[in-house]
């Protein structure tokens, strides 16, 4: 039982992640659009 409640918390940690990497790379796209748009 213990060890599902680990991996879940690890599975919720690494999407976490990745929604903030996702994130960041959108900012960066749209402020190289902005950039390179004009």
């Amino acid at each position: 039982r213990r060890q599902f409640e680990d991996r879940r918390r690890q599975l919720d940690d690494r999407q976490r992640q990745l929604d903030q990497e996702r994130r960041q790379l959108e900012d960066e796209e749209r402020r190289m659009e902005d950039e390179y748009g004009r």
